[in-house]
């Protein structure tokens, strides 16, 4: 995480998939009622869960951000937005006494700090320098004196810098009216916004927004950013290279030749696991096609739909359910895999049915079979019996007798 104020710059290889999220300062300024923020978040520096969870917590944004770009944010997006903050300010913020614990700067340096992130962070008020010297305990003569020498410029002078900088985002990246614009970014009125705008950049910022409109290449932004939003929605579908490290060579050869094969959005899925997850609820996944049911009343069904479909065979399986089970290890790992269940389910009008019965044999050992391969731990029950259904007594015994001389058991059943 990079603080703000702070010149930086990274290097990568072509073609790497690169994701950029802002905070203002002033937001979290505000709501820690500080000016004296900073954080301390490099993983390449130190590993810890702090980082796995926030990790986490970036790719429900991230697939958030993917089921609802098209028609703005919604209130999801937001609370994980909220929920990252909350992450940073908790387990990665530091305090003063934090720094000169450390020894990490000197006293020039914390001034400077403290005076940028007032700045930034107050920028969009009516403040003044009287104001930021009571902040940092010195004379007003004392604080003008160090601006002159070591910005170059005065108080008023940088503030209004900064506040233009901001205007000129918002001018690039937002459809805000310019008189909203000029009141977000702390000038008294338009008047006053334009006049200085006009000074420093020689054309009047609804100019500025029309040549800029103008130049602007919407076929191509919108052609680059669907290739860009694949190629996420195909990162976060496999969970990212390298993020499994448990298993031997070979698993994890044919693990990514069945994800190359496979072309499922599982995007859907993961806002429910994702939730499940993050609240220590332990998933039980039943794998078929089951009709849909909504009962007023033990007797009276207000929705009752047959799925037209049997359960999916060996196979129909065959290259669905590793895609699937390659998705849930790259996303969740092994270690929190091997603590959930699945079950194989059975359609109910197929009792009796040998034949079905047989296929159902064969699909449940190839089903067993692949989820060990990829969760050895995770554990695979079979159907659900009811107990109560008299009529079926004798069906569910020869079931269950014949189910006994299978070779793969079911490791639960309910």
């Amino acid at each position: 995480m990079v603080n703000a104020n702070e010149t930086y710059q990274y290097q990568a290889s072509d073609g790497i998939l690169f994701a950029k999220l802002t905070i203002p300062i002033q937001l979290i300024s505000s709501m820690m009622q500080s000016a004296d923020i900073v954080f301390w978040c490099d993983s390449a520096r130190k590993e810890n869960e702090r980082y796995a969870e926030l990790r986490r917590v970036l790719r429900q944004l991230l697939n958030r951000y993917l089921s609802v770009h098209d028609h703005g944010e919604d209130f999801g997006y937001y609370a994980l937005c909220c929920q990252i903050l909350d992450l940073l300010t908790t387990h990665f913020l530091l305090r003063v006494t934090d720094r000169e614990g450390a020894n990490e700067k000197d006293r020039f340096e914390e001034r400077i700090v403290q005076i940028n992130n007032y700045i930034h962070a107050n920028y969009s008020k009516p403040i003044s320098s009287k104001d930021l010297a009571k902040k940092l305990y010195l004379s007003q003569g004392y604080l003008s004196r160090f601006f002159r020498k070591n910005y170059g410029v005065s108080f008023a002078e940088y503030l209004t810098r900064i506040r233009l900088y901001h205007a000129m985002e918002e001018l690039l990246y937002s459809d805000e009216p310019i008189t909203r614009i000029a009141y977000n970014t702390g000038f008294p009125n338009t008047a006053t916004f334009n006049k200085i705008f006009k000074e420093t950049y020689e054309e009047t910022p609804s100019v500025i927004r029309k040549k800029l409109k103008q130049q602007e290449k919407a076929s191509e932004k919108s052609e680059k950013q669907a290739i860009v939003q694949e190629r996420l929605a195909e990162y976060l579908r496999t969970g990212g290279a390298g993020q499994e490290t448990a298993g031997d060579a070979e698993q994890q050869e044919e693990v990514c030749d069945i994800r190359e094969s496979g072309d499922y959005n599982f995007s859907k899925l993961d806002q429910i696991l994702d939730f499940l997850v993050a609240h220590d609820l332990k998933p039980h996944i039943e794998l078929g096609i089951k009709p849909r049911r909504l009962y007023r009343n033990v007797q009276n069904a207000i929705v009752e739909e047959t799925a037209n479909e049997d359960f999916m065979d060996a196979e129909q399986w065959k290259d669905f359910l590793p895609a699937m089970m390659s998705h849930l290890l790259r996303r969740y790992h092994r270690s929190e895999l091997n603590t959930w269940r699945m079950e194989l389910w059975f359609k109910e009008s197929r009792w009796g049915d040998a034949r079905a019965e047989e296929n159902y044999f064969r699909t449940f050992s190839h089903v067993y079979a692949v989820i060990k391969r990829y969760a050895e731990n995770l554990e695979v029950g079979g159907c659900g019996i009811r107990g109560d259904y008299i009529d079926y007594e004798d069906s569910n015994m020869k079931f269950l007798r014949a189910w006994k001389k299978q070779d793969c058991q079911p490791e639960w059943s309910t």
